[in-house]
């Protein structure tokens, strides 16, 4: 049997699906992350059919530009035809994710509230049965009150930690926007939309890692080269 990256096999699945829906013009947006990663390189020649990408993150506009696609400028637009993202944790059941791994949930959010159509491509591994089990929730944190809105998030009962800097740079993680990326304890999240909600009412919070109502369609892939897509009801 075949045995490929789950990521891959995602990735084929998202072009698959979206050759389906009869897109292939206008603006797509790009995610970031391991998986989008994957999706571009899987996808370079389709990709190439819009008249451009408009990407979450300065490292996935590096990437696009390196495959050769033509890079928006997110400024002068004010959505996008069809945006294609990852997720660090999601829940079959209602579609409800926790992205921000790589630090750049607040370009995710902005792209997938501004998008007509949102695809979101994850391996089996990131499939939960309950948000926040396994990982902690990112927050993009207004850095000048930082320890403030930490202090909040700890009256509230959670563990905040502020995360540091990956091997060659010290100190916090400061994201493309300039807010600083802080790591919530939360456990499992048995409501992820008034969580979501919840933290984003807390002053000093610019997004949340929380995504619910967003994913019109995910896409998970498997190591046996498979994929499955499941619909949803988008809210967002």
């Amino acid at each position: 049997m075949e045995r490929c990256d789950p990521r891959v096999a995602a990735s084929r699945g998202a072009l698959s699906l979206l050759e389906e829906l009869g897109l292939s013009s206008g603006i797509i947006g790009l995610g970031t992350g391991s998986t989008v990663t994957a999706f571009i390189g899987e996808a370079r020649r389709y990709l190439g059919k819009f008249k451009g990408v408009v990407a979450s993150s300065l490292d996935t506009a590096l990437r696009a530009a390196g495959a050769g696609l033509r890079v928006l400028d997110p400024r002068v637009y004010r959505g996008v035809d069809v945006y294609v993202d990852g997720a660090d944790e999601v829940e079959l059941r209602s579609g409800a994710m926790v992205k921000g791994g790589g630090g750049a949930l607040l370009g995710e959010k902005i792209m997938a509230r501004a998008s007509s159509l949102n695809v979101f491509i994850v391996g089996a591994d990131k499939v939960v049965e309950v948000l926040g089990a396994r990982r902690p929730v990112p927050l993009d944190v207004e850095p000048l009150y930082l320890s403030m809105t930490v202090r909040v998030l700890e009256s509230m009962g959670f563990k905040a930690k502020l995360r540091s800097g990956a091997p060659g740079k010290r100190g916090p993680v400061v994201s493309d926007w300039g807010g600083v990326i802080v790591d919530v304890e939360t456990g499992p999240i048995s409501d992820p939309a008034a969580l979501e909600r919840e933290l984003e009412l807390v002053p000093g919070v610019r997004a949340s890692g929380i995504f619910t109502g967003l994913a019109d369609y995910v896409v998970v892939g498997y190591d046996d080269c498979g994929w499955r897509v499941f619909k949803f009801a988008r809210r967002g």
